[in-house]
């Protein structure tokens, strides 16, 4: 991962990143795809843009790792939840 943004927001973010993959390794017993990672911290940084009481995370992020098919990938998310696959990326 590489991150930029509020170092707070990108550790608490990192925290549920950390439990969604001992999550996953605990159920089907392998690592989940970059993509599923992707997908679900997009899902956590777009619930706190729904919220009234409260800021949006104030953090962006490029993931690394593996397809399902092995193939090596990255991954765009920005705080609004959206998320990307990038052939090569920088975050300003």
């Amino acid at each position: 991962c590489v991150i930029c943004g509020l170092i707070a927001d990108a550790t608490a973010l990192l925290g549920e990143i950390r439990n969604f993959c001992a999550d996953h390794r605990a159920r089907w017993g392998d690592a989940p795809a970059v993509e599923a990672v992707a997908r679900h911290l997009g899902r956590v940084l777009h619930r706190r843009t729904q919220l009234a009481a409260g800021r949006p995370f104030g953090a962006a992020f490029l993931v690394a790792g593996f397809g399902g098919d092995g193939t090596p990938k990255l991954f765009r998310t920005d705080p609004s939840g959206a998320y990307e696959v990038y052939g090569a990326g920088g975050v300003a």
